[in-house]
C-alpha cells in the first residue's frame, strides 16, 4: 500500500502536529469538533521530507494523492476548478511543526483566471472586488512560486495611482484593477530576465520586543540578478525607525496601540 502523504481535514486531529504542522492539525481538530471550517486538505511534513530526498521534485505518488484530494474537495464543496458557474478557489498556505508567525508564504484564490474572474464579477455584483482578488493572485503567485520580485508590481501600482491622481489602493476602480491585472501578467511573462540568486548577508535586529521579551531577529533580504543589465540588486529596507529600536512597520503598529508618547511604549 502506498504511503499516505495527503490528509483531508476530516482525517486529522490535534495530536498530528508533527505530521500535519500546526495549521493542519488545528484545522483538522476544528473540523472534528464540528466548527464551520472551509474544507480542504494538508500535504504532510513527510511529503516535504520526500520532496528533498527526491532532489527537490514532487514525485508521481504525491502528485496523484494531491489530485485525488482535489477531486474529493470538489465533491465536498460542490465547486469545480475552472467552472464558470460555481468555481472552486483555494488558499495555499505553508506551515510547519513549530509556530513561525509571519514567516510562512500564502497564495490566495488559486483557481482564478480571465474567464473565472469575469464570471465571479458578474455573479457577485462587485467587479472591483473580483479584479482586486485576481491581480493579488497574480502578484502572490509570481512572488512565491516564480520568485519575481514584489517591487515590480508595487511600482506598477504606484504608477497607476499617480496616473489616476489617487493616493490609496482602495481609490482605484474596477477598470483600474483590471488594467493592473493585465500589466501584472505582462510583468510576470517578461521577467525571465530576472533570476533569484539566493540571499544577502543576514542583518540582526536586537532588542525587538515580542510579548514584553527582548529577542534577536535575523533578517535576510532576497538577492536578484538582472540578466539584461548584468547587475545584482535587492530590495532595500530601513530596518529601524528614527529614535527607536523598532522596525518602521512595528513602530507604526505600536503607535496605533499606545499612542505617540514614547513613555507609553514597552522597551522604548
Amino acid at each position: 500500500m502506498a504511503k499516505k502523504y495527503v490528509y483531508l481535514f476530516s482525517e486529522g486531529n490535534a495530536t498530528m502536529r508533527e505530521l500535519l504542522g500546526g495549521k493542519g492539525a488545528n484545522l483538522a481538530e476544528m473540523t472534528k469538533i464540528g466548527l464551520p471550517v472551509p474544507q480542504g486538505f494538508t500535504i504532510s511534513t513527510e511529503a516535504c521530507t520526500q520532496y528533498y530526498e527526491d532532489g527537490r521534485r514532487i514525485n508521481d505518488d504525491i502528485q496523484a494523492q494531491i489530485m485525488e484530494n482535489i477531486e474529493k474537495m470538489e465533491g465536498i464543496t460542490g465547486k469545480k476548478f475552472g467552472d464558470l458557474k460555481n468555481p472552486l478557489l483555494v488558499s495555499v498556505r505553508s506551515g510547519a511543526r513549530a509556530s513561525m508567525p509571519g514567516m510562512m508564504d500564502t497564495i490566495l484564490n488559486l483557481g482564478l483566471n480571465e474567464q473565472v474572474v469575469n464570471a465571479i464579477a458578474e455573479k457577485s455584483g462587485n467587479p472591483r472586488w473580483a479584479w482586486d482578488c485576481y491581480r493579488r493572485f497574480i502578484q502572490m503567485y509570481s512572488d512565491v512560486v516564480m520568485e519575481v520580485g514584489k517591487k515590480y508590481f508595487e511600482e506598477l501600482i504606484d504608477e497607476m495611482k499617480a496616473k489616476k491622481g489617487v493616493s490609496q489602493d482602495v481609490d482605484l476602480t474596477a477598470e483600474d484593477l483590471k488594467e493592473l491585472a493585465s500589466q501584472f501578467k505582462a510583468e510576470y511573462k517578461e521577467n525571465p530576465e530576472i533570476e533569484s540568486k539566493g540571499f544577502c548577508e543576514a542583518v540582526t535586529i536586537r532588542d525587538f520586543p515580542i510579548r514584553d521579551k527582548g529577542v534577536d531577529l535575523i533578517v535576510r533580504r532576497r538577492k536578484w540578478y538582472d540578466k539584461q543589465n548584468n547587475r545584482y540588486f535587492s530590495d532595500s529596507y530601513d530596518l529601524k525607525a528614527e529614535e527607536t529600536r523598532y522596525s518602521k512597520e512595528f513602530a507604526a503598529f505600536l503607535k496605533g496601540v499606545y499612542g505617540d508618547d514614547s513613555y507609553d511604549l514597552p522597551f522604548a
